[in-house]
């Protein structure tokens, strides 16, 4: 039997390398990552526009560096295990796939404490005719002077993408590539830096010095997705923990991991500093779980399949912290940013969360109650009841008499119906006022018509589900409110003109009817986004 080596094609593999679904923010991320495991307290991030719509970058920082032994290790195409200074490594291959995504050409310059500087490029266009090759060598003066930049004259490590290419990134969802390429790119590494690695930021990191990142001189804040500034009054943080048993190095281990489920404030609830509910970032995008491995975030926040995105839940967040030891069942990703549960894991998070998610939501919906019951509907017919009035000339209208003082009689199209009038105080109602909104009517129908004097007066009740759903969500929209007010009011004048006493019945039991079906119709629909607890992306 034979065996032999089969090398694969370097530059078709490495072609493929490139193309892990980085985002230049998940790649700078991944590269960071390896100067906080050099000890660097200092990191910066550098772009400079070139003539050709390219980007120079450069990632450097003041860490402990590497001799030319250990460059060349960490050039290699997955390194080895014990080159990785922290559990922050995953497969040693970061560095080299989170560069090749975006540039053709990078290049390391290093130093340690002891030697002298020295560089390493890995070139994918060289790799047709010397495949599996690299140039490596020590620093000439230009590359030094580059490295004591940032390092002055110390250790350090800088890496720098040649000719970086941002064009396509998100080209889907901007208006132009150009706009792609430049400042939202860079935005986008800004936000996501100080969010990824707030905890090293902030000094909080439960294995490492605080470390600063700067971006184009910038020095960048922390943003921590549950800074106790966000946090709810009214929601004290629970936290649960599991274990799961895995085969970790050839041995059973039981591994812990740990949810904390928060609950940030509405925007009706009082802050300390006005900008605070701003900072907080609250909506759709920022809802869900925000996994941690080593103090750092994986990702964005996203439901992990658990729950489903709902504006009820964004003040719901959810810090999941992991183990590395479990980068094997998450089915973590090189790029750290991709976050599989296994099923047992799974089951346990979405057991806990539909629980929390479910008291979360009784207690937004009381909320959103609250405040619509609180809504001044005082002149939120006004606009109906002036429309109305100056048509009222021109609009048919039955005869009615007053046979005494509880009593009214209306000539119809079809004979004469004696009407009581209603023993409801209308007191507090104008005058001149034809759409009249109340706290509730008998029965829990949606409108009722009835005569104050001769005059028809449409009431209609605010705690019926349509009134909420769809009144007050058009209460901003005052020709929507009309059109609904006249029909209304159509519904009821045509009652007028056409019951008599024999039918009376009949038309009490189709406004019975409709107002169960319109009850029906509205069920399932969200509460009026204006009476949400928080704003929407």
């Amino acid at each position: 039997m034979a065996i032999e080596q089969s090398l694969p094609n370097a530059h078709r593999t490495l072609n493929a390398l490139s193309h892990q679904g980085y985002t230049p923010q998940t790649a700078i991320a991944d590269i960071v990552d390896n100067s906080i495991a050099a000890g660097a307290s200092k990191v910066w991030i550098s772009f400079k526009l070139q003539i050709d719509d390219s980007t120079l970058v450069y990632i450097a920082d003041n860490g402990k560096g590497m001799d030319l032994s250990t460059l060349r290790s960490a050039m290699q195409i997955g390194s080895a295990a014990d080159l990785a200074n922290s559990t922050l490594s995953v497969y040693g291959m970061g560095m080299k796939a989170a560069s090749m995504s975006f540039s053709r050409q990078f290049t390391v310059i290093t130093r340690d404490d002891k030697g002298s500087a020295h560089f390493a490029s890995w070139d994918l266009e060289a790799q047709k005719d010397n495949p599996w090759t690299i140039e490596i060598d020590v620093a000439d003066e230009k590359k030094e002077r580059l490295l004591n930049l940032f390092t002055e004259g110390g250790s350090g490590t800088v890496v720098v993408w040649d000719h970086a290419d941002f064009k396509d990134v998100g080209a889907a969802n901007k208006k132009t590539q150009k706009a792609a390429s430049n400042f939202s790119v860079m935005e986008d590494v800004k936000t996501y830096l100080g969010m990824a690695f707030h905890r090293y930021i902030s000094g909080e990191a439960k294995n490492s010095n605080s470390v600063s990142i700067f971006f184009n001189d910038e020095q960048l804040e922390p943003w921590n997705p549950v800074d106790p500034d966000f946090l709810s009054d009214n929601w004290k943080p629970v936290r649960d923990e599991f274990e799961i048993e895995i085969d970790f190095e050839g041995k059973k281990n039981s591994v812990p991991y740990s949810i904390t489920t928060y609950v940030l404030k509405g925007k009706e609830e009082s802050f300390d500093d006005p900008d605070t509910f701003a900072r907080s970032k609250v909506g759709m995008k920022t809802q869900g779980i925000y996994p941690y491995r080593e103090d750092r975030l994986l990702q964005y926040p996203t439901w992990l399949d658990v729950l489903s995105f709902h504006p009820d839940w964004n003040t719901l967040r959810v810090v999941l912290e992991l183990d590395p030891k479990l980068d094997g069942v998450t089915r973590t990703d090189m790029k750290k940013s991709g976050l599989t549960l296994p099923v047992e894991m799974w089951e346990n998070l979405r057991e806990k969360l539909e629980y929390y998610s479910r008291s979360h939501r009784a207690q937004v919906k009381a909320n959103k109650a609250k405040k619509r019951a609180a809504v001044d509907t005082s002149n939120l017919h006004k606009g109906s009841n002036i429309a109305i009035n100056a048509s009222l000339p021109d609009i048919e209208k039955p005869q009615v008499t007053v046979v005494d003082s509880n009593t009214m009689q209306v000539e119809t199209y079809f004979g004469t119906s004696i009407t009581e009038l209603s023993q409801m105080d209308l007191s507090f109602t104008a005058r001149d006022a034809r759409i009249e909104p109340v706290d509730d009517l008998q029965g829990g129908v949606l409108f009722e018509p009835v005569l104050r004097g001769a005059d028809q007066v449409i009431l209609l009740n605010k705690s019926h589900p349509f009134y909420q759903k769809v009144y007050l969500a058009l209460y901003q929209e005052p020709l929507a409110i009309r059109g609904l007010d006249f029909v209304f009011y159509s519904l009821a004048q045509a009652e007028w003109l056409t019951r008599t006493d024999r039918i009376k019945e009949q038309f009490h039991q189709m406004r019975q009817q409709m107002s169960n079906m319109l009850r029906s119709f509205v069920i399932d629909m969200d509460d009026p986004r204006d009476f949400d607890n928080e704003e929407d992306d």
